[in-house]
């Protein structure tokens, strides 16, 4: 037999009533969509209007389809080291949950050409988030020491790369004491303490800096080494995604005939 006291009964019944709240927000807020999108629609066509959804220069559809009028809140949870210095030495973290960290998200796109009488459009797809003080728990300020993500990376890059050369057992004391040699000279360490503002918005990765310079003479005989994926040698959670343009994409408007948004191509192929 299971017992359930009553302040277990209550936090059951607190779950399920945050689970229900959760499916009829969803549901409200898919119907006001909807209104949102096609109730001018439909009054300015018609229910039985020909013409149906389609992306057309000038019409309801298509400004909602540009610049989405709904809200969207992106939660960041973080794990902070609580015992770092014991963690360096071996011992098991000790991990606090910190957050909601809210950022209301906005997405737009912006047309690049639109294909012949309008049959398709093509367009590149753009967003931006924005910190919301109002829904966070905690400030940007909030200090949190976590794993350092680009040092692994950079570890593991090197590692493969090694791994993949003639004699690698040989050479990898030497690339790995060189690598060593740049996490110590520039500060970097198997933890990173830093703000929560650091970790989402960007933080620069200072070797990545002298990286560039030592090789810069390889780029002389064309040689260019991979891409690490962190623009201006800065990581953060949304340091690549903000006002970043992603695609092009094209697909087709509904107009003469053709269905509507479906997938053409992205990036030309």
């Amino acid at each position: 037999m299971v017992l359930i006291n009553s302040e277990t009964h209550q936090a059951m019944v607190t779950r399920q009533r945050i689970k229900t709240n959760a499916k009829r927000g969803g549901l409200l807020a898919g119907i006001g969509g909807l209104i949102v999108i096609g109730f001018p629609m439909l009054v300015s066509t018609g229910m039985n209007s020909p013409v149906g959804f389609q992306i057309k220069e000038g019409n309801v559809i298509t400004s909602a389809w540009l610049d989405v009028p709904l809200p969207i809140y992106n939660a960041i949870y973080v794990w902070n080291i609580e015992n770092p210095a014991e963690f360096r030495r071996g011992a098991k973290a000790k991990l606090r949950e910190m957050g909601p960290y809210v950022y209301k998200q906005h997405r737009w796109k912006e047309v690049i050409s639109w294909g012949r009488n309008q049959e398709s459009v093509k367009f590149w797809a753009l967003s931006s988030w924005e910190f919301n003080e109002e829904r966070t728990v905690g400030t940007q300020k909030d200090k949190i020491t976590m794993i350092n993500l680009p040092v692994y990376a950079m570890a593991a890059v090197v590692r493969g790369l090694v791994e993949k050369l003639p004699l690698s057992f040989a050479i990898a004391p030497v690339a790995f004491g060189a690598v060593n040699v740049l996490f110590m000279t520039h500060g970097e360490g198997l933890l990173k303490e830093m703000t929560v503002a650091d970790l989402v918005e960007g933080y620069p990765f200072r070797i990545l800096d002298t990286i560039d310079v030592l090789t810069k003479p390889l780029t002389w005989f064309g040689i260019k080494l991979p891409d690490t994926g962190m623009p201006q040698n800065k990581f953060g959670l949304l340091h690549v995604k903000n006002f970043t343009k992603g695609g092009p994409y094209e697909v087709y408007t509904g107009q003469q005939g053709t269905k509507f948004l479906k997938f053409i191509s992205y990036q030309d192929k």
